[in-house]
C-alpha cells in the first residue's frame, strides 16, 4: 500500500505579467508576439511572493525547471527566469527537493496559440482558479515528518490565499479520484474532478475550504460537522482534519468513507464530485 502524500491546493491569485495578457489578448502573430514580448522584462509579482515563502521554508526546493528534467538551481542566480516564466500565461514549473518531494505549480490562464503563421486559434476563456499547487512527498520522507508536511500546506494555502486545498495520501485520492474504462482496443484512466468551476474533488483526510466556500456553504453548515478538528483559519477559512494521521485515517478507510459522504451531505452532495456523474448536476459558487 502506497502511504506518501500529495496535496493539492486552488487560488485565484494570478501569476500572469498583465502586460503578456495584454499582448496575447491583441492576437498577435507568432512573429509580433515574439519580438513583442521579447522588448518586455517579464515578472510576476504573484510568483516572486511565492519564490519567497519557498526560499525561506524548510523545505525550500533544490531545483526548478519548466519540464522534469530540473536543470536550474533554486537560489537567486536564477530567480529573474524564474519569475518571467511564472509570468506567462500557461506555464507549468517543476520542482524538486531531493528524496523530499516533487511538485508542479501551474499558470492556469490560456496561453495563445495559433494555426500555421498567422491565425491564432480560438481560445477558451480564463479560469477563475488562475493557479495549481500539486505538491507528492516520497513515502519514506512521509513516515517520520507528517506534522512538518502538515503545517507546510497549511502554511502555503495561507500564503496564495487560496480558495481550496487538501492534504491526503496518495491511496485514498486514488481510489476517490481515478477514473478507469475498459475499450475495445485498451483502456481510459484518468484522474478527475480537479475543475473547481464544476465541482470540489472531493472530502479527505484535511480540507481546507476558502472564503468564497465558507460563504457559499454557510457557517451553520459547517459548524454541525463533528469531526477531529475543525478550525477557523484567520481568513475565514476552515480546516476540517478528520483524523490525527493518515495513516490511522488510511486503516480505517471504510469507516472514515463513510464519514466523508456524511460530511458531503451536511454541505450538499451536489456540490463534490461524484463517479460516473455528468457535469450538469453539480453547483458550485463559480457558476
Amino acid at each position: 500500500m502506497d502511504s506518501s502524500l500529495k496535496f493539492e491546493i486552488f487560488s485565484k491569485m494570478d501569476f500572469s505579467d498583465p502586460q503578456i495578457v495584454s499582448l496575447r489578448d491583441a492576437n498577435p502573430s507568432p512573429k509580433d508576439y515574439s519580438e513583442s514580448s521579447g522588448k518586455m522584462k517579464i515578472i510576476s509579482a504573484f510568483g516572486e511572493k511565492i519564490y519567497k515563502f519557498l526560499f525561506h521554508s524548510e523545505l525550500k526546493p533544490d531545483k526548478w525547471d519548466t519540464s522534469e528534467s530540473y536543470r536550474e538551481n533554486f537560489d537567486e542566480s536564477k530567480k529573474d527566469l524564474l519569475f518571467k516564466c511564472f509570468g506567462q500565461p500557461g506555464t507549468g514549473i517543476y520542482l524538486r527537493k531531493n528524496k523530499v518531494y516533487k511538485a508542479l505549480i501551474e499558470n492556469c490562464r490560456i496561453p495563445i496559440m495559433w494555426e500555421g503563421k498567422k491565425k491564432v486559434m480560438e481560445r477558451r476563456p480564463d479560469p477563475i482558479i488562475k493557479s495549481n499547487f500539486y505538491f507528492w512527498f516520497n513515502e519514506n520522507y512521509c513516515k517520520k515528518n507528517q506534522i512538518q508536511i502538515q503545517n507546510f500546506f497549511l502554511e502555503l494555502f495561507e500564503e496564495t490565499i487560496a480558495e481550496y486545498g487538501f492534504l491526503c495520501e496518495y491511496e485514498e485520492y486514488k481510489r476517490s479520484n481515478h477514473y478507469f474504462e475498459k475499450l475495445p482496443n485498451g483502456s481510459l484512466q484518468r484522474y478527475e474532478g480537479q475543475d473547481l468551476h464544476i465541482s470540489l474533488p472531493g472530502v479527505y483526510w484535511m480540507n481546507v475550504f476558502g472564503k468564497t466556500y465558507t460563504d457559499f456553504f454557510g457557517e451553520s453548515k459547517l459548524n454541525k460537522i463533528k469531526i477531529y478538528e475543525k478550525r477557523k483559519l484567520n481568513d475565514k477559512s476552515y480546516l476540517l482534519k478528520l483524523a490525527p494521521d493518515s495513516d490511522y485515517y488510511l486503516n480505517n478507510k471504510n469507516e472514515f468513507a463513510i464519514h466523508a459522504e456524511s460530511i458531503k451531505k451536511i454541505l450538499g452532495e451536489s456540490s463534490f464530485y461524484q463517479k460516473n456523474k455528468k457535469s450538469e448536476i453539480y453547483i458550485s459558487p463559480w457558476r
